[in-house]
């Protein structure tokens, strides 16, 4: 499949014979940054892709459009991978334009109130966005099957659950502790440790005074402190 990209930094001339490529077929696919979302005029472009999510409705239904324009027997697809049409419906949604830019004159990006949102559902056969007024897909003629869930009944009983206890200690280590230079005990090393996530050899090469000790001997000197917070 023939593709080309172009976009800002593509030389004027190369770009103009890209644009003529496409528009006389000898381009299957043209991917560009901003160059033909609006004013491109391709009627035989049956295709396109979104790839770029916008806020703007009047940009979505210009880069939808492109491939819009009619022809006789020809199907326009719109492969949305941005989800765009979440946010502003299907590009042909009949939208109320006096209110809408009333809206975008005082704020920018706010949705018209008197637009009528569409619910809409994808088709589990081909994956086409439709209106969910709509019984069968219009692509491909397939019924969603409605699934309807029953609530079931359980006999259960109330229990107490106990106040969930949060270890002041440790959140206190791993907060207000910002420098290792404040660490001066052994206990204040191993609490610093397990509030971040350190191993006990954490302990042992970052305490000058465990540095040239075994770990038999840290691990012994650590046990009263393990069992004094019981972890």
């Amino acid at each position: 499949i023939t593709a080309v990209h172009a976009d800002a930094k593509t030389p004027k001339l190369e770009r103009e014979r890209i644009m003529n490529d496409f528009r006389n077929n000898k381009i299957k696919v043209l991917c560009n940054v901003d160059l033909i979302s609006e004013g491109f005029d391709v009627p035989d472009c049956t295709c396109v892709i979104l790839a770029r999510p916008t806020d703007s409705l009047v940009l979505y239904m210009q880069q939808s459009m492109r491939s819009m324009r009619y022809q006789p027997g020809k199907v326009a697809t719109i492969i949305d991978h941005v989800g765009n049409y979440t946010r502003h419906n299907l590009p042909d949604f009949e939208h109320n334009w006096d209110e809408h830019f009333k809206g975008t004159e005082k704020k920018k990006k706010r949705k018209s109130k008197d637009d009528v949102e569409v619910g809409l559902k994808n088709c589990e056969e081909c994956f086409t966005v439709y209106q969910s007024n709509l019984k069968f897909c219009p692509n491909c003629g397939h019924e969603n099957e409605i699934i309807k869930e029953e609530l079931e009944n359980v006999e259960a009983e109330l229990t107490d659950i106990k106040p969930f206890k949060v270890d002041y200690t440790l959140q206190q280590y791993s907060k207000s502790v910002k420098d290792k230079s404040e660490l001066k005990t052994l206990e204040d090393y191993y609490l610093y440790a397990k509030a971040n996530g350190y191993k006990t050899g954490w302990i042992k090469y970052n305490f000058h005074e465990y540095r040239n000790a075994d770990f038999i001997t840290l691990n012994a000197d650590l046990k009263p402190i393990k069992q004094k917070y019981g972890y």
